[in-house]
């Protein structure tokens, strides 16, 4: 786990994509410019909070409820990280296990999330290893 100012570091030698309110308004507001950040605009299930101030171009949505990755979340995020342009995904539920897809999407893309009381984790999605995991988990989920 990396704090943001070493998350930030790892993030600057790609396209990073972050999922969770918190990461992204802590990297955004040190000046990071994501590729594609990922949003529920809450905050450990607690009330409704403002977006994080990540630059964007286009935004999208898509419901996705506690504890599943929808079809339709999947889509949104493989459509916004198919552009060249900075998109934000706004999701209506939870957006954590997004994080699953974006590894497993892999563009050539740095993912960070969130551990709740650890820090931040980076992932390299064109780590063979990191996809393997991913694709691991979205197989046992019923998804990949």
């Amino acid at each position: 786990m990396l704090d943001a100012e070493g998350a930030l570091r790892a993030l600057s030698a790609g396209r990073p994509v972050l999922v969770g309110d918190r990461v992204s308004a802590s990297l955004c507001s040190m000046g990071l410019r994501p590729w594609v950040h990922v949003i529920d605009m809450r905050e450990r299930r607690g009330p409704a909070r403002s977006p994080p101030p990540c630059p964007f171009e286009r935004s999208l949505s898509a419901r996705n409820p506690p504890g599943t990755i929808t079809r339709e979340a999947a889509e949104a995020l493989d459509e916004a990280m198919s552009l060249d342009s900075p998109a934000r995904v706004i999701i209506d539920g939870e957006e954590d296990l997004l994080a699953l897809v974006a590894i497993y999407l892999d563009r050539g893309s740095i993912v960070a999330y969130g551990q709740p009381g650890a820090g931040i984790a980076v992932v390299d999605s064109s780590d063979p290893r990191a996809r393997a995991l991913t694709e691991r988990a979205l197989l046992s989920m019923g998804g990949a």
